[in-house]
């Protein structure tokens, strides 16, 4: 379903195949190996194709809420116009469900979740997974002020050990790079030590993600 999901994607972008192996930085084979699932997608390549589609990681590798809804019209040779005039919503709306933030009303009976399922036949436990993929991560440190939260953050600059995060040499610019900063954000959620290159990925593509979101 993956790779029928990415070819898809790609037709639906108007792009060809060569030109997204370009953008990836691999050959156009590897590409279409990829496609047509011959070639195992790399997490790095996940996120560089999610990227590249302006899409999310979630809805390119099939798990979003939006997504398990496309494959579920599709096995029923249904479409989005008709799911949308089955749950009596406007056009669009289904297709733009990855970004709504869920409700705790939307799990009940009688909810979005319930509803959806009885309009494509589904397990509603498959939706409801998917769509619960769309809730903020819980936060089970301590509740502090924002002053205080402020505080550490000043603290934490003055103090922090970057690890194997490069300081700038002398006679270099003070300011922090790119790396050091989403170090010292990552250290504030709870994480240990230096980032990967695939963590920073990750965490550009999802301030990217999350930005475009706030823009609409």
């Amino acid at each position: 379903m993956e790779k029928m999901r990415i070819r898809r994607i790609r037709k639906s972008k108007n792009l060809s195949g060569t030109k997204i192996a370009k953008q990836m930085g691999i050959s156009a084979q590897h590409y279409y190996d990829i496609e047509k699932g011959e070639n195992g997608l790399s997490a790095e390549n996940a996120l560089k194709l999610a990227e590249i589609f302006d899409v999310s990681l979630d809805y390119l590798l099939g798990v979003s809420i939006v997504a398990v809804i496309e494959n579920r019209i599709n096995e029923l040779n249904m479409s989005m116009d008709d799911l949308n005039k089955a749950m009596e919503w406007p056009k669009g709306r289904a297709e733009s469900l990855d970004s709504f933030p869920p409700d705790p009303s939307d799990y009940e009976p009688g909810g979005l979740i319930d509803r959806l399922a009885k309009a494509l036949d589904m397990d509603s436990s498959i939706l409801a997974a998917a769509y619960g993929r769309q809730e903020p991560p819980a936060y089970d440190g301590p509740s502090i002020s924002p002053q205080e939260a402020f505080n550490q953050l000043q603290k934490d600059f003055e103090n922090e050990d970057f690890d194997e995060v490069t300081q700038p040499a002398s006679g270099a610019s003070d300011e922090l790079s790119e790396k050091q900063i989403l170090t010292l954000a990552a250290h504030q959620v709870g994480h240990e030590g230096a980032l990967t290159e695939e963590q920073l990925a990750q965490i550009k593509l999802a301030m990217k993600i999350a930005l475009a979101k706030n823009d609409k």
